[in-house]
């Protein structure tokens, strides 16, 4: 084929585009505005998307944070608490006298605090237990009769005034406190002396600590708990009364 007929061809086919163009031209308006407002529809749902998910987002990494900030300051309360208790060393010791009506047993509970700061406990009205127990030798006992003495502030010399007992007790830093105790009882035997006692946080919040009790559970629980039950200062000691 010659380069004439190319020419000619190739300038027909443009005269057959234009004139297609020309008759076509409201159809091609209508097609182009089309798809330049749906591509402007587009653009629009692309950013409110993306406005979404940066809200989203957003909203996420804050929540994030804030469990992050919750979690930090729960451990660092865990770690002062095993440093506290650490710091904290609880004993009971049981002196025994022998007297003309039974016998009379005198706990000491020794509190040591050996933490940089102060240390607060509230006691209950049977935070000392005295319980004289029954056993065999198969590993069973139990407890036959218990008592609850209290611990005084003032023992009164009134008939008509009672004793003042102490539920709020402070140990300051580097300090020893030694809580006496006193019980008397009528029979030789096996007795189990514990003594328990709440810190000021654990303690159930708005409860009259005086009302409280660790044998029925009364106003113990507090906000935090070890292995679902609820944290206490706890010690114990056995002590035989011998009727020689």
């Amino acid at each position: 084929m010659s380069t004439m007929w190319v020419w000619i061809i190739c300038f027909g086919a443009l005269i057959a585009l234009a004139f297609a163009m020309f008759n076509f031209r409201v159809v091609l308006h209508a097609r182009v505005y089309d798809f330049l407002r749906h591509h402007q529809a587009y653009n629009n749902f692309v950013i409110a998307s993306c406005a979404l998910a940066t809200l989203l987002w957003g909203a996420y990494t804050f929540d994030a944070l804030q469990q992050k900030d919750r979690a930090l300051a729960e451990l660092a309360d865990i770690q002062k608490r095993i440093k506290d208790t650490e710091s904290t060393f609880l004993s009971v010791k049981v002196s025994v006298v022998k007297a003309g009506d039974g016998y009379y047993l005198t706990p000491t509970v020794t509190i040591k605090n050996i933490s940089n700061e102060a240390i607060y406990f509230k006691l209950c009205s049977d935070s000392l237990s005295v319980s004289k127990i029954s056993y065999n030798f198969e590993g069973q006992t139990r407890a036959d009769k218990t008592i609850f003495p209290l611990l005084y502030e003032k023992i009164s010399d009134n008939p008509q005034v009672k004793n003042s007992p102490l539920f709020d007790l402070r140990i300051p830093i580097a300090s020893e406190r030694n809580l006496n105790f006193f019980a008397a009882v009528k029979e030789a035997g096996v007795y189990y002396v514990t003594f328990s006692a709440l810190s000021s946080k654990d303690a159930a919040q708005g409860a009259d600590i005086q009302q409280c009790s660790f044998s029925s559970n009364i106003n113990i629980s507090g906000g935090n708990k070890i292995n679902g039950k609820d944290s206490i200062w706890f010690a114990s000691a056995y002590v035989i009364v011998s009727g020689q």
